[in-house]
């Protein structure tokens, strides 16, 4: 107990405060975690290698609005067909924790088309199932899509539209796989957006939800979408890897109080005791 204590401290910079939060990192669970490395239909699929809920993908049977959901192995692709407006969207069921974070994250491409209406979705979402994505009162929150301009649109309420935060990527390319996430702290009430990940990962966008309780988003799923302009040529594709759900428990104010007081050496690192020689 005392060597993996001390381990943990050591390897928080030896700060009992940090080995408090960098322990609850440590004891993250995978809720979902699709690689989507089968081939087939998307919707009914379970998510693989982890679906610790035993859940399927929910939507529409077969196709999504004119949109193609499939696995081929290594991703999942939503093509819009050509032509036609297509409007994608597959959905997890997810009850978040009272406390605590959850991430959700992906890798992003969104493929070239002739005109800036297409974009690709990760999220948040109060309803599950079909046609969540385009509509323009659809619920969200919080969300991300990445549109083929190379423009970033995070919506953080509850309501599509409202107080949305861009950004955007330098060097945009529609042949690349963009990471993202999102961070949502229960605990503390903010949501953050990021490109990228671990040291390389670039802050995209935040929100405070504390400050805004009219806004904080009611969860129960989390969602996959696309969608295509009917005049896109060649039409809208989106493809998504790696696809991951993530909670992480935050130490509680008691604790990390407790510790702060100066207590928390004492308890994490052994005492050694010293017996003098007789003679």
């Amino acid at each position: 107990m005392f060597k993996s204590s001390s381990l943990l401290l050591a390897a928080c910079g030896g700060s009992a405060l940090l080995a408090l939060s960098c322990g609850s990192a440590a004891n993250a669970q995978v809720i979902y975690n699709d690689s989507f490395a089968r081939t087939g239909v998307l919707l009914g699929s379970s998510p693989s290698p982890v679906n610790s809920g035993g859940a399927y993908w929910l939507g529409s049977t077969g196709t999504l609005h004119n949109t193609t959901a499939q696995t081929n192995g290594s991703e999942l692709t939503l093509a819009s067909a050509s032509g036609q407006y297509a409007i994608a969207s597959a959905t997890l069921p997810f009850t978040p924790p009272t406390s605590g974070a959850v991430t959700l994250s992906a890798d992003m491409q969104v493929g070239a088309v002739s005109t800036t209406n297409g974009w690709g979705l990760i999220g948040f979402s109060p309803t599950g199932g079909a046609d969540q994505v385009a509509n323009s009162s659809y619920s969200a929150g919080p969300t991300l899509q990445l549109l083929t301009t190379g423009q970033v649109l995070m919506e953080p309420n509850t309501t599509s539209g409202a107080n949305p935060i861009w950004n955007g990527i330098t060097n945009f390319s529609n042949t690349t796989f963009y990471h993202f996430s999102i961070d949502y702290n229960l605990s503390a009430q903010t949501v953050q957006w990021y490109l990228g990940s671990g040291t390389s990962a670039t802050l995209l966008g935040s929100y405070d939800y504390a400050s805004n309780p009219g806004n904080t988003p009611a969860i129960s799923y989390v969602e996959v979408g696309s969608y295509g302009y009917r005049g896109d040529t060649p039409p809208e594709t989106v493809n998504l890897q790696n696809f991951e759900l993530t909670t992480t428990p935050v130490p509680e104010p008691a604790a990390l109080a407790l510790f702060a007081a100066g207590g928390g050496l004492g308890l994490l690192l052994p005492k050694r005791r010293h017996r003098r020689g007789v003679g």
